[in-house]
């Protein structure tokens, strides 16, 4: 029994059901511990759940096992998180134009095609599994531990039917792994500090270069295991401010940084980039990269930096981090292109 036979078998389970209005379907398998799992919806009623169960079982082909129903449940794992620095890098997706659509769609849905997203749950599952270490594929609302990593089409359900979805792989207090897909068309990485930071950099470098074609913009900074992008240590804008104008994305990003990929658009608002490496990729997007690798990426010094500091863009260099921006110049979004250039006039006022 694998994924793909567990998926047949759904789809004819649901096309069994009786003509009432049960639509009951099952998704998202993955192999767990206890055995496969998958996650049963568009069941309101009680009656519909134990119809679609009891059709499901009589598919069965092995009899001595167990087909076991019971609601959502979380577990522990977020227990685990810890309090050491690591790097996370961020892409945002190329998406379709989303201002031909409307602020319901384009707010809560997945926009990034079908092939794309299949490929970004098979790197990131195979990226964030670490050997040994205890594995969870996570929703805001379900949570379930993970065995191996043939569970690539229940990552890509889950991101583009379902909202955010969440890989975990934790060994210890340092080797830790997160990788997840959330809407719009956002993937992150996030990595513990268990090796030397330059190997950890490495790591974090091979995602920006993943699928440059379909990467709208992506960089990589210091982070904490459970952070997120945060105005904080942006110089201009909160996160919501990036989160609600996505498509000024396309020719401004929200700060400099020292690893980044860019487009053609990008690199046309630079100020002075003569002291960056800047490396061609393909689909008109450049790697480009601070010549001071120490200053940008060493972990910053003291066992106080946690959570609360959880954004910094670089380890208390401020020098480094005002060079920078004067550098990428009018390439940073302000509230004033904003204002300037809202790509839904009409809302917000």
């Amino acid at each position: 029994m694998d994924e793909a036979d567990l998926r047949v078998r759904s789809e004819e389970t649901t096309a069994a059901l009786s003509g009432d209005g049960n639509k009951a379907r099952a998704g998202q398998w993955v192999r767990t511990p206890k055995g496969w799992s998958g996650v049963l919806l568009q069941c309101p009623d009680f009656d519909d759940v134990l119809e679609w169960l009891e059709l499901f079982a009589g598919t069965w082909p092995h009899r001595d096992e167990k087909i076991i129903g019971g609601p959502r449940s979380r577990s522990a794992s977020t227990a685990m998180l810890p309090s050491s620095p690591g790097l996370m890098t961020y892409l945002l997706m190329s998406l379709p134009d989303l201002t031909q659509m409307s602020r319901s769609e384009r707010e809560i849905g997945w926009h990034v095609d079908a092939g794309t997203t299949r490929y970004l749950a098979e790197q990131g599952l195979a990226w964030q599994h670490i050997v040994r270490g205890t594995n969870w594929m996570n929703r805001s609302d379900w949570e379930v531990e993970t065995v191996g990593l043939d569970h690539t089409e229940a990552i890509a359900e889950a991101a583009q039917e379902y909202g955010p979805v969440r890989l975990l792989s934790i060994r210890d207090s340092l080797a830790q792994r997160k990788f997840e897909l959330r809407p719009p068309g956002n993937a992150c990485a996030y990595s513990g500090p268990d090796a030397d930071w330059r190997t950890t950099l490495d790591r974090h470098r091979d995602i920006l270069t993943w699928t440059p074609p379909r990467t709208q913009y992506g960089c990589v900074r210091h982070s904490h295991f459970g952070g997120g992008p945060s105005g904080q240590s942006w110089p201009h804008i909160y996160e919501s401010d990036l989160r609600y104008h996505r498509p000024l994305i396309d020719t401004y990003v929200p700060d400099a940084s020292g690893l980044q990929v860019l487009t053609d658009a990008h690199l046309e608002r630079a100020n002075d980039l003569t002291d960056w490496d800047i490396t061609p990729l393909t689909g008109g997007r450049h790697l480009v990269a601070t010549r001071d690798v120490e200053g940008w990426f060493r972990p910053p010094a003291g066992p106080d930096w946690g959570p609360g500091s959880a954004m910094r863009p670089a380890p208390e260099n401020e020098a480094l981090v005002a060079k920078a921006r004067a550098d990428f110049g009018e390439m940073i979004l302000t509230p004033q292109v904003i204002k300037d250039h809202n790509p839904w006039p009409n809302w917000p006022k």
